[in-house]
């Protein structure tokens, strides 16, 4: 709920296909928050990968409680992508925000 102090837009789904339907008809959108499921599946990682297709500059946030070794293999081909580590940490959020919006 912080993020709405920043002044920044933001469009909520309640899943990864809201969440690609919101984004093919938002021109407008800049970053991409992505929580991952109670259980990775390659058709999570596939989203990630459609939204990569559609804009290859658009930065996607992914937040998990996983380890690296779960999906950094499936993701190697999305260069503008970054994890973010469960339990969230405001500061830490923030940063990458920051970071990635500057790209």
């Amino acid at each position: 709920m912080f993020l709405y102090k920043t002044g920044c837009r933001l469009l909520w789904a309640k899943d990864t296909d809201n969440a690609l339907k919101i984004f093919l008809k938002d021109s407008e959108i800049d970053l991409v928050i992505l929580n991952t499921p109670s259980v990775l599946t390659d058709y999570f990682f596939s989203i990630i990968e459609d939204i990569s297709q559609i804009d290859i500059n658009i930065p996607v946030i992914v937040i998990t409680p996983y380890p690296k070794e779960h999906y950094i293999d499936k993701v190697i081909k999305t260069s503008n992508i970054c994890f973010l580590d469960k339990p969230l940490q405001k500061a830490g959020l923030l940063l990458t925000l920051a970071e990635m919006l500057k790209k």
